[in-house]
């Protein structure tokens, strides 16, 4: 019955009624789920709708059922395409990168991607261009006083600890960082520091300390971080310094320790670069944390270097 399914759904991609070719694919897929080549085959059929959305949906469920070598290229070679068509451009030219790994005379595939690269060094330099007109627009005037007005004094000195919404990726960090933080009291945690300031920033203040903890222990605060989607990332909708120096720490981590596969790694960077204030908070970050992961890369994925390069440079 699948092999009847998949004969139907090749007759009709060959006589170009896509739809009903992937509508058949779609029916074989719900007998085998397990078969990346059904994936990949109605993954075309998108591509040819130019329903980029689902192509890259069935590209991504295609690579998670270990395909062979040769399916494996194709599945790349189509989420690329799909990427790029949705604006994903790191990612496209992450999975192209994947392809010429696998087949390094995949001309068509090389082409791409020197396009692909063309379209990231402009992305970089316009959003240079863009921050940098951004920060020359800003001029503060200075001033000598005696004393500071009582609108700057009280910031300074503030009567009482104003109650601050957080952002939603304190919060999250909040959460992240209670199961680090649950064997101590909250006797030794007032002591970390008595400046009134970080009584507004508990998680950031608990990210700090982060710092200074044992790699094993810090470890535990890099699982949630892996586990986040997307989606998870794009819903955070601001970006704190302390929050992405984590982030990338724990990008580190999972590469090194094979818990996060290099492609999802990409994604999630894209997702934090489209974040509000990313600029602003990768300049504040620790250099030494970004070479750390940009040096984990060119040691075991050379060729997504430039990837990675784009992103955090």
């Amino acid at each position: 019955m699948m092999n009847d399914l998949k004969e139907k759904g090749k007759a009709a991609f060959l006589e170009k009624d896509y739809g009903k070719a992937a509508e058949l694919y779609g029916h074989a897929i719900a007998q085998d789920p397990t078969d990346a080549v059904l994936f990949s085959n109605r993954a075309q059929c998108y591509i040819n709708l130019k329903n980029w959305k689902k192509a890259l949906e069935d590209c991504t469920e295609g690579l998670e059922r270990s395909p062979t070598s040769n399916i494996e290229e194709k599945l790349l070679y189509r989420k690329a395409l799909a990427a790029r068509a949705l604006g994903q451009i790191t990612l496209a030219a992450t999975c192209l990168g994947e392809v010429l790994r696998i087949s390094s005379s995949n001309q068509v595939a090389r082409t791409q991607l020197a396009e692909v690269n063309s379209l990231l060094d402009h992305s970089q330099l316009q959003a240079s261009k863009k921050l940098k007109s951004s920060l020359n627009g800003s001029q503060i005037p200075i001033e000598v006083v005696d004393s500071l007005p009582e609108k700057y004094a009280t910031i300074v000195d503030p009567p009482t600890v104003p109650k601050v919404r957080q952002p939603a990726n304190l919060i999250l960090v909040e959460k992240m960082s209670e199961e680090l933080f649950l064997d101590r009291p909250a006797k030794q945690l007032s002591k970390l520091s008595t400046n009134i300031t970080f009584v507004e920033r508990p998680a950031m203040l608990k990210l700090r300390v982060l710092d200074h903890l044992l790699p094993d222990v810090r470890a535990r605060a890099f699982k949630p971080i892996l586990e986040l989607s997307k989606l998870d990332i794009l819903e955070l909708g601001d970006i704190e310094p302390e929050f992405l120096e984590l982030f990338i720490d724990s990008g580190t981590y999972g590469l090194l320790s094979n818990l996060v596969k290099p492609t999802q790694l990409l994604e999630r960077l894209e997702a934090v670069l489209s974040l509000a204030r990313y600029k602003i908070s990768l300049q504040m970050c620790s250099s030494q944390k970004i070479s750390g992961l940009l040096n984990t890369v060119e040691d075991q994925l050379p060729h997504l270097l430039q990837s990675f390069t784009n992103i955090l440079s």
